[in-house]
């Protein structure tokens, strides 16, 4: 998470000339075309995805009586409630924006939401966890990666073709390509390759990366995983099987570090920073996008100094904004765990219609957030009535004091 949000963070370029602010990608050259690669970790979060979603579900049907509102409200409830904290709060400010500059508004309403598609995914990938891993068991490890590995190359033909256009390709492939990576993480969690000899995992990485050498060389898979000033196309724009393949090598990679550390208990520290990060990561992946946006803003105070045109003053301030960045999150956070608290203290619903419906407007909200940004105008405005009502039908304002003392953001021995 680290990586992606420092990324995120060097990946724009914004500057102002002769008045007019203007963003572009920052990046560029061959090795950073390469550092691309390996530094894309996408794919390993769907994997990770995948893997504890089949450790809740192998959990929960050793309960008696477990029930898929069981497995899904609590989840979903996680997911929706710091979504829906983001998005009101960054309508909030857009229309604050857009009274005083409807120009400077309108762009961050196009832009506010956008890396929301993560969320959008994840909460698919949550909802199909308990069949995924019910085919994984039923119809064997491969069926179901071969499926939408082979979905995925179709798209990727038709795309790559002209067949389909960019918003034809990126749909699908959203679910295909990041469904098969979770579906990785079933295959991790089940044991299926840690059970075969040292060599295995070895060929496998070894292949995976043969393949993406094939793909990029000879095929129409681009060099970079991330658009860059002088490579403005990737494999992420629209997502394509490239990553698919970048999941397997990056499983093959997972199962040796395992065999390598082997049953060793990690140091003290590290499963204290563990245990104190994991409740919060995915709160700093949903508010580094703004919490950069409002660094930036600051350097409009004197942009000629704070946003030069200049590519070596541009880099020589990046520390200061990764700085101020860091210190701005850290003040956000205050309040968003406070939220999040609050929310987890009270009870779930168990009504099934209400967490079905909750479900599909949390992810229709999250989508058209992403899709359509974050503003006054009537789609986005949708996105955050979706919201709301996912979470409305998500709880119960009853609460108990078993549900305070676990919250997951005090002691850090009290996240599982």
């Amino acid at each position: 998470m680290v990586v992606v949000v420092v990324l995120h963070w060097l990946f724009l370029r914004v500057t102002v000339v002769e008045g007019t602010m203007r963003s572009e990608p920052a990046l560029a050259g061959p090795v950073v075309a390469l550092l691309t690669w390996v530094l894309m970790v996408l794919p390993l979060f769907f994997v990770a995805a995948g893997f504890a979603g089949t450790r809740v579900v192998d959990r929960l049907q050793g309960a008696a009586g477990w029930s898929y509102t069981d497995y899904l409200a609590p989840r979903l409830l996680r997911l929706v409630s710091p979504v829906l904290a983001l998005v009101v709060v960054s309508l909030a400010v857009v229309v604050v924006v857009t009274i005083s500059s409807p120009g400077t508004g309108a762009r961050l309403t196009a832009v506010t939401g956008n890396h929301l598609w993560f969320m959008a995914v994840y909460l698919l990938c949550v909802v199909v966890g308990p069949s995924a891993v019910r085919v994984h068991d039923l119809a064997g490890w491969w069926v179901l990666p071969a499926v939408l590995l082979g979905g995925s190359l179709l798209v990727d033909l038709a795309w790559f073709s002209g067949s389909l256009g960019y918003e034809q390709a990126r749909w699908p492939n959203l679910v295909l390509v990041w469904l098969f990576c979770h579906q990785l993480g079933v295959l991790h969690a089940r044991g299926t390759v840690q059970r075969l000899p040292t060599p295995v995992p070895v060929v496998v990485l070894l292949l995976a990366v043969l393949t993406l050498v094939v793909m990029v060389q000879l095929g129409p898979y681009a060099a970079t995983n991330v658009g860059m000033a002088d490579r403005p196309v990737s494999n992420l724009t629209p997502p394509n099987s490239a990553l698919s393949v970048v999941g397997v090598a990056q499983l093959a990679v997972l199962t040796l570090v395992g065999r390598a550390v082997g049953t060793r208990p990690p140091r003290p520290w590290v499963g204290t920073a563990t245990r104190w990060l994991g409740p919060r990561l995915l709160l700093v992946y949903l508010w580094h996008v703004p919490a950069l946006g409002a660094v930036t803003f600051v350097g409009l105070i004197a942009p000629d100094v704070l946003l030069p045109a200049g590519t070596g003053a541009w880099l020589a301030l990046r520390p200061f904004y990764l700085v101020l960045a860091v210190l701005l999150m850290g003040l956000v956070l205050v309040p968003v765990i406070a939220w999040e608290r609050t929310v987890r203290s009270w009870k779930v619903s168990t009504s099934r219609p209400a967490v079905l419906t909750a479900t599909v407007l949390g992810i229709a909200g999250t989508a058209i957030a992403w899709h359509a940004g974050i503003g006054p105008r009537p789609v986005p405005l949708v996105g955050v009535a979706c919201l709301l009502v996912a979470m409305i039908l998500l709880v119960q304002r009853t609460t108990t004091d078993n549900d305070r003392a676990s919250d997951g953001y005090g002691d850090p021995a009290a996240v599982s």
